[in-house]
């Protein structure tokens, strides 16, 4: 099975890309080699063509592999996502234990970051399950400084794109309420909902959704 770029992972080999770059003529994102330059068009699969494309306005980025050393930023980056909405500051107090990324957290999972010119820009996390079904997104921030610019979209994309690789047929998003109108139009469907209650809002609601990978076909495919 040829891997996806960037899904090097400790027990397997690194694959020949581990990095994308984008193409400003074709407006696609493409594996590309370690120093950067853009893969030639006949050295990957062209099953990747459906998951590279990204919106024409996107940054140009690089998703890679998380280190465990970069747990603190992530946790940043994640409570400064989370601060984005209008939330109180004793609201936001009280997910911090939630939105805390370890060193540990990032080894054992599948954590993958978004750089833009050097710097991470956002970062998804799935946490591998016995489950060919379904595995859950634990984890999909963006720095606000990056919001609306296709770094979540780019993002989405690759964690379905590796959760597929693995043979998972969806992905289960435990979302915020206010970006759930950006899971839709990359895809997911409403499947239900949580009671979340806050000070304030005894109504509110934390939107479950699911998307779709393909993986369930992929799978067939290798039978």
């Amino acid at each position: 099975m040829y891997p996806l770029p960037g899904h090097e992972i400790a027990s397997r080999p690194a694959p020949p890309y581990l990095r994308f770059t984008y193409c400003s003529v074709t407006s696609h994102w493409a594996p590309c080699d370690k120093k950067g330059a853009e893969a030639p068009i006949g050295e990957f699969p062209s099953r990747f063509a459906d998951k590279i494309r990204v919106l024409k306005n996107a940054l140009p980025m690089n998703i890679r592999r998380g280190l465990e050393c970069e747990a603190p930023l992530l946790t940043e980056i994640a409570n400064q996502a989370k601060a984005h909405w209008p939330y109180t500051e004793a609201q936001l107090e009280a997910w911090r234990e939630d939105l805390t990324v370890t060193g540990s957290y990032v080894a054992q999972s599948f954590t993958y970051v978004a750089e833009v010119d050097g710097s991470i820009a956002g970062f998804h996390s799935l946490f591998p399950a016995d489950s060919v079904s379904a595995w859950a997104l634990e984890h999909l921030w963006v720095a606000p400084d990056f919001m609306r610019r296709g770094v979540g979209r780019a993002l989405l994309r690759h964690a379905a794109a590796l959760a597929a690789d693995h043979g998972v047929t969806h992905l289960t998003i435990d979302a915020e309420p206010y970006a759930e109108s950006f899971y839709i139009a990359c895809g997911a469907q409403r499947v239900g909902v949580v009671a979340a209650p806050l000070d304030g809002e005894p109504l509110r609601q934390r939107p479950q959704m699911l998307l779709a990978t393909s993986g369930g076909v992929r799978r067939q495919r290798r039978l």
